[in-house]
């Protein structure tokens, strides 16, 4: 009987932490989206049924640790400091990047970005090109 064994090539437990500064805040997230999470987020941003932004701020809620979260909620909602939605969406097109790098590390684009979101800084981290952040805020907009 044909088996596959999907313990055997799933992506390494011993990941590099992944993180973000947002706003003078660090902010530590979980190794990898979980598959149905990449699915309903790939789905939320085609669909159009909510605003890009509103999907956009769930998904980097949900992949910062619980530990983090309700500082990432205040600090999003702080309106003595507040922190523009640009760079939420350089957020999370980063964010997306990293996932996919890690989901597929033989070079795939993942399943979260249909491509690489911008040219490489001089880290080698992949900076958000500024028409891919202004296509994500635009009401209902989509990565794709």
């Amino acid at each position: 009987m044909p088996f596959l064994n999907v313990d055997e090539v799933a992506p390494p437990s011993s990941l590099e932490p992944l993180g973000f500064r947002l706003g003078g805040a660090d902010f530590e997230c979980i190794d990898l989206v979980p598959a149905g999470r990449a699915a309903q987020l790939r789905d939320d941003m085609t669909s159009g049924a909510r605003p890009a932004l509103e999907v956009i701020v769930d998904f980097v809620e949900d992949v910062v640790i619980p530990a983090d979260r309700a500082r990432f909620a205040a600090r999003i909602l702080d309106t003595d400091d507040p922190v523009d939605p640009a760079l939420i969406a350089t957020v999370y097109l980063w964010l997306c990047q990293q996932y996919a790098e890690r989901a597929n590390p033989d070079g795939g684009t993942g399943a979260l970005v249909p491509a690489p979101v911008g040219p490489a800084s001089a880290g080698g981290a992949v900076e958000p090109d500024a028409r891919r952040v202004d296509a994500v805020l635009r009401m209902g907009g989509t990565i794709g």
